[in-house]
């Protein structure tokens, strides 16, 4: 599971609604591009074999959609740590770094009641 803190998703949030949210929703619900959240994202993204740092590494370079490439290496880590606590994933004590993006991103564990 990917590993990142409750300070970069609060960081990536901020990031998120000034250069993302315009496109991808406020709730990352989709509109002039993709929903961030839910079943396809995770299809297309959390299959076990692709690592966290694909997500990353296509945020970092591509968006936002009118400045690709215009977020720094801090931004563009807590904005991937906010999509991710977005579709299940848990905060936890250790930050998404550089080495961290390599763990393969399976599908959030769902709490069973």
């Amino acid at each position: 599971m990917p590993s990142f803190t409750s300070t970069q998703v609060t960081l990536g949030q901020r990031v998120y609604t000034q250069s993302c949210q315009g496109c991808h929703g406020n709730k990352l619900q989709g509109g002039r591009a993709p929903a961030l959240v839910g079943e396809k994202f995770l299809a297309k993204w959390a299959d076990g074999k692709r690592p966290v740092a694909d997500v990353h590494d296509y945020t970092a370079k591509n968006m936002p959609r009118n400045k690709p490439g215009s977020l720094t290496t801090s931004q563009a880590l807590n904005v991937t740590a906010f999509v991710l606590s977005k579709n299940g994933y848990k905060a936890g004590k250790r930050s998404l770094t550089a080495t961290t993006l390599k763990v393969p991103l399976s599908a959030p564990a769902t709490e069973t009641p």
